[in-house]
């Protein structure tokens, strides 16, 4: 081990690179420099041959994002006992571990909530979240909520049964990955002709939040991640559909407020709301909409305590 040099790391990479994905070649290295690493604490190595090595740059992959038909079509190929966890996957942005770990206490049907805590790993088991962010608690649409409130009733399971798991085995137990994939999630992927992943599901629900208009923060506290970056790093190629919204209205924008001059005829629930936010926003004395003095301006408005309330009609 002593001979090792960096030159030989960079060779080795190279093996690997002709053959695998380079996200698995990065696997693989960090595996491999964490193991010299420890050769040098335990004074083996007198320095890491891990140096200066660069590895394969990562390729952008396309991401499926289903239709909500799709994702019916998916979901009626799926053995009923598990056809919830193709909704809290695709319109809650579940990972399949979250969803395979989620226990009847953390469902709370009166609320409609879903408390994520907890995880059945694909090797380990059962342990909790990897980050506080993570943690979240996600509201639920109705119609999941009712699905849930079903799948439960099914099951005979009642709110009493706080430690049981939503989703099991056919024996009981907890789901393993494997088998889940290979006897549910392959079977209705080919009987439905969706072809996509488990995890394609979550990314399906970041293009259903950008659909509806989701603010950004949401989006992000909703998949759990922990920084606007990591949501940004991996559904950035999603914006340019935002954007196209954020055009879309501020023509819509820039339209209302020309019929809304003077000498015009038209105006807009929205041109009337901006003029109540620069109302909010500006001092006593301070100009708003074309330098019109608003020293007093909210008097005419009731609302709560220290806040006017918006225009008749807003």
């Amino acid at each position: 081990m002593s001979a090792q040099h960096p030159l030989h790391i960079r060779r080795f990479v190279e093996t690997l690179n002709a053959t695998m994905a380079p996200s698995s070649v990065r696997s693989v290295y960090i595996v491999l420099r964490a193991l010299l690493t420890s050769a040098v604490d335990a004074e083996v190595l007198a320095v890491s041959p891990c140096r200066a090595i660069r590895l394969p740059a990562q390729r952008p992959t396309a991401k499926a994002f289903l239709t909500p038909e799709a994702i019916d079509r998916l979901a009626a190929a799926v053995d009923p006992d598990y056809q919830p966890m193709i909704y809290l996957a695709a319109y809650l942005g579940l990972r399949w571990s979250e969803v395979a770990g989620l226990r009847v206490g953390r469902v709370d049907l009166r609320r409609a909530t879903v408390s994520v805590a907890e995880t059945n790993a694909y090797v380990g088991g059962f342990a909790d979240v990897k980050s506080r962010s993570a943690r979240r608690t996600i509201a639920l649409p109705p119609f999941l909520a009712e699905m849930l409130a079903a799948h439960l009733t099914r099951r005979h399971l009642s709110p009493a049964d706080t430690t049981a798991l939503v989703f099991a085995a056919p024996a009981g137990g907890r789901l393993y990955a494997n088998n889940w994939h290979r006897r549910v999630w392959a079977p209705a992927v080919a009987a439905s002709g969706v072809g996509v992943t488990f995890h394609g599901l979550r990314h399906t629900s970041v293009g259903l939040m950008v659909a509806t208009d989701t603010h950004p923060k949401v989006i992000q506290q909703r998949l759990g991640h922990s920084t606007w970056t990591t949501t940004m790093d991996i559904y950035g190629h999603v914006l340019p559909a935002v954007d196209d919204g954020v055009t879309t209205k501020l023509e819509t924008l820039h339209t209302a407020t020309r019929l809304n001059r003077p000498g015009s005829t038209g105006g807009s629930d929205l041109t009337r709301r901006l003029s109540y936010a620069c109302i909010q926003e500006v001092r006593p004395g301070d100009a708003c909409s074309g330098g019109e003095d608003v020293r007093g301006a909210s008097s005419g408005f009731s609302g709560g305590v220290g806040a006017p309330g918006p225009p008749a009609g807003g």
